[in-house]
């Protein structure tokens, strides 16, 4: 069995957020629940973890999740000041139905609630479902402003770095408790907000070096709109079709290239040039967004 597990804030794009928040739960029945239940999952059970707004009204805000999703549990919790809150919370609601049931997931995909996917996470290239994963290696989008290179920290080659890490999407394969234990470390002892804090360390303390990887082998920014900085999983619902520069081509992996001499994946995409080895867009060589033009040649193309 799998299971999906979102959670955050529903319905927070004003008076669009309805349809919108139905085209993310859509998304994510085509994009994650058929693609495991393709690859031979018996069910794929979906739990949705909620903010409960001031203004919350299960009508509104919860009945319509209900209707699509098909929740196998539903956890509403107040609103929190504190990202580590809301996801301590998630998993445990998660935690208590195995308990409950005497039942576990072979594996979780813990997610949001304003990502649209454009490929489905279980068919990421460095993705093994029985192990805990990373969506990739985190840098800040706008690394050529800050000089802080992607290789600059690697936590899958130095686990003790301490580098950040993604904080929207996790495999968490069969680890969903070691996921929570980790959590709950993070927030409550360390007093840390941020899914970017959980350490690979801590991580693979828990479910033991080898069970812990990534789902795509590149550097990205959690936040595809800081660069901007593209990258082969999922958008943030709130840039598509509402920035200029969003219709430059990244919508696949198709549209990725390899640059060889970092091992990353890139597209560029609108200011956002590649291959990531040059740390200046104005660089000879360096391939921009379809308008402005630029030899792809350079990059060594492999499709997922």
């Amino acid at each position: 069995r799998a299971a999906v597990l979102l959670r955050g804030v529903t319905f927070r794009v004003g008076a669009q957020s309805h349809g919108r928040q139905m085209e993310v739960l859509e998304n994510v029945n085509a994009f994650v629940v058929a693609p495991l239940m393709d690859r031979g999952y018996d069910r794929v059970d979906v739990f949705l973890t909620i903010y409960k707004q001031r203004d919350f009204q299960f009508e509104q805000h919860l009945k319509p999740l209900i209707e699509v999703a098909g929740p196998r549990a539903v956890a509403v919790i107040p609103q929190a000041r504190q990202q580590a809150h809301m996801n301590v919370a998630s998993l445990w609601a998660l935690t208590r139905y195995q308990l409950a049931v005497g039942r576990t997931y072979d594996f979780v995909l813990f997610s949001r609630y304003d990502l649209l996917f454009k490929s489905p996470p279980s068919d990421m290239p460095a993705l093994r479902l029985d192990r805990l994963s990373f969506a990739w290696k985190e840098v800040l989008g706008a690394w050529r402003e800050k000089g802080r290179l992607p290789g600059a920290c690697d936590p899958s080659a130095d686990p003790v770095a301490g580098c950040r890490v993604p904080d929207t999407v996790l495999a968490l394969g069969p680890y969903s408790s070691c996921a929570l234990a980790a959590v709950s470390r993070m927030y409550v002892e360390e007093g840390k907000d941020q899914l970017h804090d959980t350490g690979w360390r801590t991580i693979a303390e828990l479910v033991g070096p080898g069970n812990v990887g990534l789902m795509v082998d590149s550097y990205h920014d959690s936040d595809p709109g800081k660069g901007p900085m593209a990258n082969p999983l999922y958008d943030f619902q709130r840039y598509v079709g509402t920035t200029d520069w969003w219709d430059d081509g990244c919508d696949s992996w198709d549209d990725f290239m390899k640059d060889p001499e970092t091992g990353s994946w890139c597209c560029p995409m609108g200011g956002y040039c590649c291959p990531y080895s040059l740390a200046d867009c104005e660089s000879d060589g360096a391939v921009r967004a379809p308008e402005t033009g630029g030899p792809c040649e350079l990059l060594e193309h492999e499709p997922g």
